[in-house]
């Protein structure tokens, strides 16, 4: 199989300044190192009560029903709120995609797209883990990246339809490919937040597991140099674990599909480790559970904030 070019310059991400060390002053067109994107505040409590909120707030979330587009319309307004370029594109009647977009400095010809879905398969209620965690550390990295000056247009997009085989992600991304968008690299998550630490016993479910395109091999260095070098998290098959080629199948297979390169975030190994996927009691409480305690499961959820914040910025950096 071809090997893509993806001209990650890792050099230039090995050569960035560790914890403690001094940094230079941003450049007017936007951040020189890592040490440059600022910390995001947001914190493990307010991310878990975000996914309770949103989870429990907008139940029954199925594609096409009058909760689904309640819930489009709550994303929508409330990142627009953060002073992103907000629009909900309609495909096909019923599917929809709300987009976000904040545009880039000296490149910002090239996009850095986030994404994941906020719909409900039939049988869950409040579907917190799939896909409430993925929904709201979505709004959380678009947060901590709303006021930092990239190099690169981010956009952030929700999606319907996931559930019924990542149909409005499949539709934006081949939308993206006609009109000739340069994405530098799409970023996915669902299912996140179980992930590393855990409380109890730890087996070889658990993981803060990343895994990229099957012909994006260089995001699995780009990866380790991030989270183990620079956020310094242990590497480890049952703790962060950069996984290579993506066995996982959400909305990143869509862009994928379309041709562009893809990561993906996800807290435990397989979606049928957590023992509520696509069932009545997908709730944070069960999550609560399967984490070991409230604690962790805000660690797991801050943790995997970091590892895309700055996997992110260090895409943003190169040149």
């Amino acid at each position: 199989m071809r090997t893509r070019t993806l001209a990650l310059a890792l050099s230039a991400v090995v050569a960035l300044p560790l914890a403690g060390a001094a940094t230079a002053a941003p450049a007017a067109k936007g951040p020189k190192t890592l040490r440059d994107y600022p910390v995001p505040a947001v914190s493990g409590t307010q991310m878990v009560d975000g996914v309770q909120a949103f989870s429990a707030g907008h139940p029954l979330r199925i594609t096409g029903t009058p909760v689904q587009r309640q819930a489009t319309d709550a994303i929508a307004a409330e990142v627009k709120a953060l002073g992103y370029s907000v629009e909900v594109v309609t495909y096909k009647g019923v599917l929809q995609a709300v987009t976000a977009t904040k545009k880039g400095t000296d490149k910002a010809a090239e996009v850095l797209v986030f994404g994941g879905h906020f719909d409900n398969m039939v049988g869950t209620i409040e579907g917190a883990y799939d896909n409430g965690t993925g929904t709201r550390i979505l709004m959380d990295l678009a947060r901590s990246y709303a006021k930092v000056k990239t190099h690169r247009t981010l956009v952030f997009s929700w999606y319907n339809g996931e559930e019924e085989g990542a149909l409005a992600s499949d539709e934006m991304a081949k939308d993206y490919k006609a009109r000739g968008v340069k994405v530098k690299a799409y970023l996915g998550f669902d299912m996140v937040g179980i992930a590393w630490p855990v409380g109890g016993t730890v087996s070889d479910k658990n993981c803060l597991c990343m895994w990229r395109g099957a012909r994006d091999e260089a995001f699995d260095a780009l990866l380790a140099d991030v989270n183990y070098r620079y956020l310094k998290f242990p590497a480890g098959k049952q703790l962060v674990s950069v996984e290579g080629s993506n066995v996982r199948n959400s909305d990143e297979a869509s862009w994928a599909d379309a041709g562009f390169p893809t990561l993906r975030w996800a807290g435990m190994r397989k979606a049928r480790d957590y023992p509520q996927y696509h069932l009545p009691q997908d709730t944070v409480a069960t999550m609560t559970t399967v984490a070991g305690g409230r604690e962790f499961l805000e660690k797991g959820m801050r943790n995997t904030l970091l590892s895309a914040y700055y996997t992110a910025a260090a895409l943003d950096l190169q040149k």
